[in-house]
């Protein structure tokens, strides 16, 4: 197990001492060792009812597989965007210890922004909160604003990527082994 609790909550107080006063951070399960989210995880803690509409679930055919999703809205059983996905900080401490992963997102309503920096040559924003990324070249910036122009997910080609509008990068204390080639 190479998860690092220490890592997380190093990364999570440094976060909440400059976030703006009421930031909650989105927070979710990401699979052991990746970096997709742990659907099925998020899906455990959905319950019997939606916890969007208090509707059934229903299963529709999607592709190769069949998708669980509430009656009344649509939302994924297993969605990271879905409100029972959110996870507190001592669930992460807790998933950590497990050896799973979890993530972070710049949601489109609160003021979070993450920079994604995957290159060397990519440019670095002024110093703000910034995390090692798992290949060790790039980066992960993270600031608050309230301005709109900010709150966008702007692709930049091979450099990276601004995530503020519900985007996400693993957090800091996750694992995830680097393929060759990735």
């Amino acid at each position: 197990m190479n998860t690092s609790v220490r890592d997380f909550e190093l990364f999570y107080n440094s976060l909440m001492q400059s976030a703006p006063k009421g930031y909650v951070p989105w927070l979710f399960p990401v699979k052991a060792n990746g970096k997709d989210p742990d659907a099925l995880a998020i899906g455990m803690r959905a319950g019997t009812k939606s916890g969007c509409c208090n509707a059934d679930w229903i299963k529709v055919q999607r592709g190769k597989y069949p998708k669980t999703m509430c009656s009344k809205c649509g939302t994924g059983k297993g969605s990271w965007k879905a409100p029972w996905a959110k996870l507190t900080k001592e669930e992460v401490v807790q998933r950590l210890k497990e050896g799973k992963n979890y993530g972070i997102s710049a949601r489109k309503d609160d003021p979070l922004v993450i920079i994604d920096k995957d290159t060397l040559e990519a440019e670095e924003p002024k110093e703000t909160l910034t995390v090692t990324s798992r290949k060790r070249i790039g980066k992960h910036f993270f600031f608050f604003t309230i301005d709109e122009r900010c709150k966008q997910t702007i692709p930049t080609g091979t450099l990276g990527e601004l995530r503020s509008k519900d985007a996400y990068v693993v957090g800091a204390g996750s694992y995830c082994e680097v393929i060759q080639n990735e």
